[in-house]
């Protein structure tokens, strides 16, 4: 349950809700310093290519509260046309480290009464996240699940222009569930580090997400900084450097691709199949080459076998078939005479591709408008899934023999 809307108090100046509603601050300071972000963590995956019944799934990992957390925040500032937040290593320290403090030493606020006393600034700086531009917090208590927490910040303007600033690029979250939680946690009233009010709560869930900008630090997130993606095709959003070029990416530890303008959207493809992906992006600027990286897991479903139906047109074999969403493109393979074919083999073609399926559930069309008039052929789809790799064969269709008038169909 959540804390006793009785127990909500608000705090002027400082944002500060006690119990149901949280409580922010933000500060913001300027600073130039020479560095370079590059964040550099490598992967290999040797490349396989399973059948969908050969395939061993493996489970994925359950994002944690404080990657869904990062992941409606990114939604919120997405509504509002603004960029997506990278997480940030040493903000999650940070936020985890508060989280846990306010759980176990008894109190809610943005400053550890210690000892040693620390504001927020003191505590995220000590977590290594230095030459900073801008720092702000949220911290909540109480609110049950990251879609309660985020609906919670979201209704109160203060935490609200932290989640949706312009002036902030990275973020770190903290969860800190205390089952035994009792009601001897201390509040300060008017930010000063001093708790003068006693014997509030049980509120057993702390939450703090922290955020910043650091100098010469030009973040890239993959997918909203989503934790999964059913897909191994991918959005990406760079933030852009002062005077930017040109750009380049590269998975895990492949060739890099050509140079290209900079731009602030891409698309781009992962390594193939299940697993963490990492992809890196090297931003020329100016004098200085940014290297930048982010990770997501690629969680693609199973592909879903299509049933595939031909029939006859005046100048092509037509098939046709139900898009599924867990298939993320197809292949057409014929062979004349026979059905016993395997695909890629020398007694079949590759004749054609879908690479962009229309919506889930609605047809797709292939038309083999190279058939031979008079000759007998047998047709496969073949679906991959979005991982790339894993693939799931149709029932083959023909017979079809047919000799094509111009104007008439059989």
């Amino acid at each position: 349950m959540k804390s006793d809307p009785k127990t909500a108090r608000l705090i002027p100046m400082r944002w500060r809700v006690i119990g149901m509603v949280p409580v922010c601050v933000l500060i913001l300071g300027f600073a130039v310093f020479a560095v370079t972000g590059r964040m550099i963590e490598a992967q290999s995956k040797e490349p396989v290519f399973p059948t969908a019944a050969e395939l061993t799934t493996v489970a994925a990992p359950t994002p944690s509260f404080a990657e869904e957390v990062i992941r409606l925040v990114n939604m919120q500032r997405a509504a509002a046309d603004q960029p997506p937040l990278k997480q940030a290593v040493q903000l999650s320290t940070a936020a985890a480290g508060h989280s846990t403090r306010m759980a176990t030493a008894d109190f809610f606020g943005h400053c550890d009464p210690g000892p040693p006393q620390a504001d927020y600034v003191s505590r995220i700086v000590a977590a290594g996240y230095t030459n900073w531009n801008a720092l702000a917090e949220n911290i909540a208590a109480g609110y049950l699940s990251p879609a309660d927490v985020v609906a919670g910040w979201m209704a109160s303007v203060g935490h609200r222009d932290n989640i949706l600033s312009s002036s902030l690029y990275e973020t770190g979250v903290g969860y800190y569930y205390q089952a035994n939680d009792q009601s001897t946690v201390r509040l300060d009233n008017n930010g000063d580090c001093v708790y003068e009010t006693l014997n509030q709560g049980p509120y057993r869930r702390y939450w703090t997400q922290d955020f910043g900008r650091r100098s010469s630090v030009w973040p890239m997130v993959i997918e909203g900084e989503a934790s999964q993606t059913a897909a191994l095709n991918v959005d990406l959003y760079l933030y852009r450097p002062t005077t930017p070029s040109q750009m380049r990416f590269r998975n895990e530890d492949a060739a890099w691709s050509a140079w290209q303008p900079f731009a602030m959207t891409a698309r781009w493809a992962t390594s193939p199949g299940n697993g963490p992906k990492t992809i890196y992006a090297e931003v020329y600027n100016a004098s200085t080459t940014y290297v930048v990286n982010d990770t997501i897991y690629l969680n693609a479903p199973l592909p879903v076998s299509p049933a595939v139906g031909i029939s006859n047109t005046p100048t092509a074999v037509s098939l046709i078939w139900m898009h599924q969403a867990a298939d993320l493109r197809y292949d057409i393979y014929r062979a004349a005479d026979h059905p016993y074919f395997a695909p890629g083999s020398d007694d079949s073609n590759l004749v054609g591709a879908v690479n962009s399926p229309p919506a889930d559930g609605s047809a797709v069309t292939f038309l083999d408008s190279t058939a031979v008039l008079g000759r007998s052929y047998f047709y496969l789809a073949r679906a991959t899934a979005g991982d790339g790799q894993t693939i799931a064969d149709s029932n083959r269709t023909g017979r079809v023999a047919f000799v094509l008038v111009p104007g008439s169909q059989q």
